[in-house]
C-alpha cells in the first residue's frame, strides 16, 4: 500500500480550532459538540390543556478530541479549564475539564489525541 501524498498549508480544517487550557498549554480541538440543555415545566388547567409553559436553560456540556503535538506534550488534567468560543452569541466560554480519556492507535500517520469532556464554568473553581 503506497503512503499517500499530505499537503500542509497551515490552516486549521473548518470545525477545527485553537483551544486554551489552563496550566496545560494550547492545543488543536476536533469534532466539537456543545449541548445546552433546558429544564422545563409545563402547566395544565383543569381540562388537562397546557396553558404555560415555564423553561430555563441547564449546564452546557462539551465533548472535543484534542490533539497532541509530541509525545511529551502535557495531558490536560481533572478540573482544569478550556477556553474557546464556538458562537458568537455566548462568545469565549470557560469549561471544567471531567475525566480525560486517553486513546491512541498504532496506525502510520495517525495524531495522537485525547477525548475530553467538560461542563460549563459557573463561578470559582474548588479542588481537593
Amino acid at each position: 500500500m503506497s503512503v499517500p501524498n499530505i499537503v500542509l498549508d497551515g490552516v486549521m480544517a473548518y470545525g477545527t480550532q485553537s483551544v486554551v487550557i489552563s496550566g496545560a498549554g494550547t492545543y488543536i480541538a476536533n469534532n466539537i459538540q456543545i449541548s445546552r440543555g433546558k429544564d422545563e415545566v409545563i402547566d395544565t388547567g383543569t381540562t388537562g390543556i397546557p396553558t404555560r409553559r415555564r423553561a430555563t436553560e441547564t449546564l452546557a456540556t462539551i465533548s472535543c478530541e484534542l490533539q497532541l503535538a509530541a509525545s511529551s506534550t502535557a495531558y490536560p488534567k481533572f478540573g482544569q479549564t478550556m477556553t474557546l468560543t464556538v458562537d458568537s452569541n455566548y462568545g469565549a466560554e470557560d469549561f471544567v475539564l471531567d475525566p480525560v480519556n486517553h486513546s491512541e492507535t498504532r496506525e502510520a500517520g495517525d495524531i495522537r489525541v485525547l477525548n475530553l469532556t467538560g461542563v460549563k464554568k459557573m463561578g470559582t473553581i474548588t479542588t481537593v
